[in-house]
């Protein structure tokens, strides 16, 4: 028996490398963007603002803010020209603390903000620069905001319309680093006919623990009575669109029960047919355009429909990363591995590192470099399994719903373990992959893997 580990093994890397010391850096190719977008964010036009040359090279150690540099952030906003490394310059510039409460009050935590997207943890809050100061002063994000130096690491990964960006960061010039992960998402506001960047969530080194799950809750309803925004007609009709899968005009059950289990919120088939019937007005078994309007329109209403319409409006359909589970990712991320290069060339690695926590040292990698890890014998197994079984997968799913919604009762659990089988056809016996994940922002992200033989 041997026991491998893969990702905790990229600890070994040579100072200042993106690859083991006995590999060269590989480089990769520039990729092509699709313009449509995951999500929809629609903040206040601002003007476009261009960082210096310098802001947006990658340099060994990027200090704080000039007086220049402040000043640009009187006028800055997302923009279609502004890049994912230019939008995380800007945040930073923004939190650091001599931006803070420079021209005014809360005033960086007020340019933090309008590069949120809408699918972000406080988006559905609807916070004030006051309470996006109040939530990054918790102790284990503080090194974010406190920050007197950063530096990039690792290239920056695009996944269709997600791009990944591993950042350094430490409180004195002389202190430790403090690994900080960015994950933007493309975005087309409804005022703006194009595609822009904007943070969707930044992981800080440390897992979620009982103090970030709690201040959410406890905040809930300070932050305007956790009153949602209501959807403009236009993208009333979007939403609408995208549950109607078969494009028949009206969403029929089985779409609803769907668009439900991909929003990640826990709804028995009784709960959506009292739903359905509650608002069907014409009885016809499904709910048209009108009706879903209607639906929406409650948004804010203190009522189990209330809470249905909040609960479909607050995320996309289709965005399911906040209810995946730990055998979810797993099972997301060992299927990519396994066919590596479809539907194009190192997509395999390039899943693998998006799913990587701040602490695994694989998300400093490019897709290349890490691709060259599977070409180890040891990993073979990792591309070449014909069989998987992650036991129930749908069970666990359903079971990390259910956790999610008692998160006022029970104490949640931020680290997991997840044992995968796998084996070739013409393989006696399973191999076990044993998978390390833990909790940022709500969301599961892999810190180390072995295998057993």
């Amino acid at each position: 028996m041997s026991m491998v580990a893969l990702f905790a093994a990229t600890t070994a890397l040579a100072p200042g490398s993106l690859a083991p010391a006995s590999m060269a850096p590989m480089s990769l190719a520039p990729m092509s963007l699709s313009s449509s977008a995951l999500g929809r964010h629609a903040p206040r036009r601002l003007a476009p603002v261009l960082l210096s040359e310098a802001a947006q090279a990658p340099a060994a150690v990027q200090l704080p803010p000039t007086a220049d540099d402040r000043q640009k952030l009187t006028d800055a906003g997302p923009s279609p020209v502004l890049q994912p490394r230019e939008v995380i310059t800007m945040m930073m510039h923004a939190l650091h603390q001599s931006s803070w409460d420079d021209p005014r009050p809360y005033f960086g935590f007020e340019v933090g903000l309008r590069f949120l997207s809408s699918t972000h943890q406080l988006a559905k809050q609807v916070p004030t620069p006051r309470d996006f100061c109040r939530y990054l002063r918790q102790p284990h994000k503080q090194a974010l905001i406190n920050w007197a130096e950063y530096r990039w690491e690792g290239e920056l990964t695009i996944i269709d319309q997600e791009a990944y960006q591993q950042v350094s960061v430490r409180t004195t010039p002389d202190g430790p680093w403090t690994s900080v992960r960015w994950m933007l998402v493309r975005t087309v506001p409804s005022s703006y006919p194009h595609a822009q960047w904007a943070v969707d969530a930044v992981y800080v080194a440390e897992p979620d623990d009982a103090r970030s799950t709690e201040f959410v809750a406890e905040r809930a309803e300070d932050w305007s009575m956790n009153r949602v925004t209501p959807l403009p007609p236009g993208e009333v009709a979007d939403l609408f669109a995208r549950i109607d899968v078969d494009g028949s005009g009206a969403i029929s059950f089985g779409e609803l029960r769907d668009a439900v289990a991909s929003l990640g919120f826990a709804r028995s088939e009784d709960e959506l047919t009292e739903v359905l019937q509650a608002i069907d007005a014409d009885g016809s078994g499904e709910i048209e355009l009108d009706e879903f309007e209607r639906l929406v329109e409650k948004v804010n209403e203190a009522t189990a429909l209330g809470k249905f319409a909040s609960n479909i409006t607050s995320r996309p359909a289709g965005s399911t990363e906040l209810a995946d589970s730990p055998a979810v990712v797993v099972e997301r991320v060992m299927r990519a591995l396994r066919k590596p290069n479809e539907p194009y060339p190192l997509h395999g690695a390039e899943v693998a590192i998006r799913y990587c926590s701040p602490t695994n040292r694989a998300s400093q990698l490019s897709p290349a470099a890490f691709s060259q890890y599977l070409m180890e014998p040891w990993y073979a197994i990792l591309t070449e399994w014909d069989e998987i079984d992650l036991g129930d997968v749908d069970g666990a799913a359903e079971q990390q719903q259910e956790e999610e919604e008692e998160e006022e009762e029970e104490m949640h659990e931020n680290a997991a373990s997840q044992d995968v089988l796998v084996k070739r056809a013409d393989d006696e016996s399973w191999t076990v992959v044993n998978w390390q994940l833990s909790r940022h922002n709500g969301r599961w992200l892999t810190d180390a893997l072995s295998i057993t033989e």
